[in-house]
């Protein structure tokens, strides 16, 4: 090859070199070049690096293109993008620079740097025109372009690029920057588009949320197991959508990226995963508890139930998870919240379709009761018609009986013969209706509602029973005989009483009975009670006809079964028989049929009077009663009983008079009521009372059925203090009303002296609120008597310059005084300031005296009584003048000096002429004070004080209590009731007496007697 070829070869490589060289810069131009068309781009792919050095960069570095050789391209690959490609080496420890150009073909120049993760935060940016003018943001001025985006883990900066234009940004960041994959450039309008949209949807997952999490609070919040376990279900019911609620909000604005790479916002998205995670795991233990209810196991731990529900949750909350701990993408963690409230979501509609359930099935059982309630009625239909066949024979019986009495009063002498023997009759008789009357009430419902359980012996109320039916066969040949052992048995008293008797008697009118034999036995848990009669068998019906049901069978059926036991009929070869069986202790719980223990009450039964009347009053008055009830005879019982413990008894058929009296003020202590009144129930005339503040305190005491739970309750609710079922014992009758009328005695007193030490406290502040005014009055008027000597010299400074200027302008006036004016008027003027301040002066000290505290330790000193009257007087100059013309001070002279403290033996006398003086009727009625010596029989001398009044005076009873601590007959006029009581302790203390001699309409006079001290002790101490 010649040297000519071998130069076009050499030629032919460099320009193929320069070609290849170019064209892979202008290709690699090309493809980095971001081109702005008016929608988003990524940028990712498109960036260059610089690793700073110690110097940094130059600002020559910043060219219209970035410079290859400082700048290479970013290797960013995967779903790490350009934030993982920085954390690698060597990139993490050292600030870098980055790099990319971008052409805007779009007609919009607002254009937004968009990065994943609060981290990314530019220290500097440069932003470069193709025509190479530079513009640098750094500091504040970097801030400036920092905008504001709906969600935590989005970045952006302000970037303006002029349309049809190339330029190039350059933005350094720092080491050990954090920071997601994503790395965009956005029209600004489609940015705040996107944010208003993403705000949008957050807010309205956090209000969508919030209601069905309510829903669900408000349909799960269902009756469950009982005791703590229902407390706890309760608990994790309200939990559960308070936890739901609680993640939704704070996760509501994403989160993700910031926190698990930067940090930012940790706290919070710690908070939004803990709040979900304890949502699940209160969602799975009610689920459990819900899925085992339903399965009726209500004890021990199903593993296999337990399992399926926690494996379900565990594969949501692993999908939560996934989710939550996300760094693909900022928007990824709001599939958490999104997660957790499409959840809710679906228990509450599950919480709505089971309370949908179970709404039907209690009306389909409401169906079922109503269906048993018409057999009920049906049975109640006949019941009645056995209880009117069944009082007919006791009835015909008393008309005959009142007809015999009927016949005494005419004087006819078979009624006279017959009578004794009709009165026991009629007992019986009446009897047998108290009974029928109780069935026809324990199957009406209207019986006893709770056993009330005490323990006693079976084979005495077999006795009783049998004694008192031996009344009701009197004239029979029918004879009752009890072979019982001695059983001790627990049960209702009164149910077993009348399950007896209801067995004998019907053995009893047995026709052809002459002989019953009780006779009982027992076990360690039940009893078993036989009535055996002789007579005929009963009449069996017609299959065809319509039998009448027999209403004792029904009623004892009815009573053993709450008893919770059986009765049977049958009949043996002696004759009839019914079976009695119950347990030796009544069920705890027997078809809803609660337990009460209770004691014996003793019931006494006194004779009645036939009429209200006026009876002798008890010589002492224990309390008024009112008594209001629409039975005469039982108001007639309840007044004399009450009466015969010295109660003044109040009685009345109408429930309107008797409110009318409460509320009228008249002074009752207690009101009994019937609950059962026909203008105006008991319940109601308590609501009534109630209302009324006039006698809101009043102790009222309702009568209610016995048994009756609703009537009871509503009693208490209108205001009833208590209620003592029908028919009411006596002496708890006695033992109720006494102790309301205590309580309320004793809270009233209470109130009463809480109220009076208020008015004390009142009057002791008072006293410490007028040493400090005294305090604060001397003090300007000490400044007032500094200065008035101070005028009176500088006014004898000034009388001859007065002279000399009257003699020279012959005559002159001041303000209207002339020259003998001002010698005249101005000494006289300051005389009187300065003496008025003197006055002031001492009236402020002795209101300080007056008021210091008395309970500070003083030494006796001998005091001069005189002086104390005296000072007393000045104290009450005011009220002295304002209430008499005619006030009257005595003072002997020569009185001994006697031991005391001089303020608190004026305290005496200031309280006792006090009352003196407010006893005044007016002006024209005077009050004396006087001093003088008295010695009695053994020589001892003692200085006397007297004051004494015209006033109105006090009854014997006012006077006896006078000296009582709060006692006062002024309280509407301020009155204390402390001035004599204290008065009366201090005269004590100086071992001295003080006495009140007083009639009504005759004036008050007091007299204070004080030991006096040995003459020979000298003068007043000090």
């Amino acid at each position: 090859m010649n040297r000519s070829s071998r130069t076009g070869f050499r030629s032919a490589a460099v320009l193929l070199g320069a070609v290849a060289l170019f064209g892979t810069a202008i290709l690699a131009g090309a493809d980095e070049l971001v081109v702005l068309d008016g929608g988003t781009v990524h940028i990712e792919q498109h960036l260059r690096v610089h690793l700073e050095g110690p110097r940094g960069l130059s600002l020559a570095a910043f060219t219209p293109e970035p410079d290859t050789r400082r700048f290479s391209r970013l290797p960013v690959a995967g779903m790490g993008g350009f934030g993982a490609a920085l954390r690698k080496e060597p990139f993490p420890a050292a600030a870098v620079w980055l790099s990319f150009s971008a052409f805007n073909a779009s007609r919009t120049g607002q254009w937004a740097l968009v990065a994943d993760g609060a981290g990314f935060r530019p220290s500097a940016l440069v932003l470069v025109s193709e025509d190479g003018s530079t513009q640098h943001f750094s500091g504040e001025s970097l801030d400036s372009l920092r905008m504001h985006t709906g969600s935590s883990d989005v970045t952006a900066y302000a970037l303006r690029y002029k349309s049809g234009q190339q330029h190039t940004v350059y933005f350094r960041l720092d080491g050990n920057r954090s920071f997601g994959p994503g790395l965009s450039l956005w029209p600004v309008d489609a940015l705040r588009s996107r944010d208003t949209v993403v705000n949008g949807l957050s807010g309205a997952l956090a209000g969508f949320t919030i209601a069905v999490c309510l829903v669900y609070a408000l349909v799960a919040a269902k009756p469950g197991l009982a005791g703590s376990a229902a407390a706890m279900l309760t608990g994790l019911r309200f939990a559960y959508p308070s936890l739901v609620v609680c993640a939704v909000l704070a996760g509501r604005n994403g989160g993700t990226i910031s926190a698990l790479l930067g940090g930012t916002g940790l706290l919070r998205y710690a908070a939004t995963i803990v709040s979900a995670v304890a949502a699940l795991v209160a969602e799975s233990c009610i689920a459990y508890t819900d899925a085992r209810s339903n399965t009726g196991k209500a004890q021990g731990l199903d593993r296999k139930l337990l399992a399926r529900i926690v494996l379900s949750r565990l594969v949501l909350a692993v999908l939560f998870g996934a989710a939550a701990f996300s760094t693909r993408s900022p928007f990824d963690s709001y599939l958490l919240p999104v997660g957790l409230c499409m959840f809710v979501s679906g228990s509450t509609v599950e919480a709505l379709i089971t309370q949908a359930r179970r709404a039907a099935s209690l009306l389909a059982e409401a169906e079922r009761h109503a269906a048993r309630l018409d057999v009920e009625a049906k049975g109640g239909r006949d019941f009645m018609t056995a209880t009117a066949a069944a009082l007919r024979g006791p009835l015909h019986g008393l008309i005959g009986i009142l007809e015999n009495l009927d016949t005494m009063e005419s004087g006819q002498s078979m009624a006279v013969r017959t009578t004794s023997s009709d009165l026991p009759l009629a007992r019986a008789e009446a009897a047998r209706l108290d009974n029928l009357v109780s069935n026809i009430l324990s199957y009406a419902g209207l019986g006893p509602s709770r056993l009330a359980t005490e323990e006693f012996d079976l084979a005495s109320v077999a006795r009783s029973v049998a004694a008192l039916l031996r009344v009701a066969l009197a004239g029979r040949k029918a004879v009752i005989e009890v072979q019982a052992p001695i059983i001790e048995i627990r049960s209702d008293l009164s149910l077993v009483h009348r399950v007896l008797y209801t067995a004998m008697n019907r053995a009893a009118r047995t026709t052809g009975t002459s002989s019953i034999r009780v006779s009982a036995s027992s076990t360690e848990t039940m009893v078993m009670v036989v009535v055996e009669d002789d007579g005929e068998a009963p009449h069996e019906n017609d299959p065809a006809d319509s039998p009448v049901p027999d209403m004792e069978l029904v009623v004892m059926g009815r009573l053993t079964k709450l008893l919770g036991g059986t009765f049977a009929t049958g009949r043996s070869e002696r004759g009839n028989l019914h079976v009695l069986e119950f347990p030796r202790s009544a069920p705890v719980e027997e078809d809803g049929l609660a337990v009460e223990t209770r004691t014996s009450v003793p019931v006494c039964a006194g004779p009645v009077d036939a009429e209200f009347g006026a009876t002798r009053l008890p010589a002492r008055v224990a309390g008024r009663v009112l008594v209001a009830g629409n039975e005469p005879v039982a108001l007639i019982a309840t007044k004399h009983r009450l009466e015969s413990s010295s109660w003044l008894v109040d009685v009345t058929v109408s429930s309107r008079d008797a409110l009318g009296r409460v509320l009228g003020g008249e002074p009752y202590d207690i009101v009994i009521i019937d609950s059962a009144m026909p203008e105006m129930s008991g319940i109601e005339f308590c609501e009534a009372v109630r209302a009324s503040h006039v006698s809101e305190s009043v102790p009222i005491i309702v009568l209610t059925e016995a048994g009756r739970a609703e009537q009871i309750e509503l009693a208490f609710k209108s205001g009833a203090n208590d209620y003592i079922p029908r028919p009411a014992s006596g002496i708890e009758l006695e033992a109720r009303v006494k102790t309301h009328v205590d309580l309320a005695s004793s809270v009233k007193r209470e109130l009463s002296q809480a109220a009076r030490m208020a008015e004390f406290d009142k009057y002791r502040t008072l006293a410490m609120l007028s040493a400090g005014v005294a305090h604060e009055i001397n003090t300007p008027n000490n400044a007032m008597l500094r200065n008035v000597p101070i005028l009176k010299e500088i006014w004898a400074t000034l009388e001859a310059v007065i002279d000399r200027i009257h003699r020279e302008e012959a005559g002159f006036s001041v303000r209207g005084f002339g020259y003998e004016d001002l010698k005249r008027e101005i000494p006289d003027m300051l005389n009187d300031l300065y003496m008025g301040a003197q006055d002031i002066k001492k009236i402020v000290e002795g209101l300080k005296d007056y008021a210091r505290a008395t309970t500070t330790a003083v030494v006796p000193e001998r005091v001069d009584v005189n002086e104390c009257l005296r000072y007393a007087a000045r104290l009450l100059r005011h009220s002295i003048a304002v209430a008499t013309d005619r006030f009257e001070m005595v003072l002997a002279d020569g009185l001994p000096l006697v031991r005391a403290d001089r303020l608190k033996l004026t305290q005496v006398v200031v309280n006792v002429l006090e009352n003196a003086i407010q006893a005044l009727p007016d002006r024209h009625h005077g009050v004396r004070m006087a001093t003088s010596i008295d010695v009695d029989v053994d020589g001892v001398e003692s200085v006397v004080i007297r004051v004494a009044d015209d006033g109105i005076g006090m009854t014997q009873e006012t006077l006896a209590l006078v000296f009582e601590p709060f006692f006062t007959t002024k309280r509407d006029r301020g009155g204390s009731g402390l001035g004599l009581a204290v008065a009366s302790g201090i005269v004590r203390e100086l071992g001295g007496t003080i006495q009140l001699q007083s009639e009504q309409g005759g004036g008050t006079q007091a007299l204070i007697h004080i030991p006096a001290g040995s003459r020979s002790e000298g003068g007043i101490d000090g």
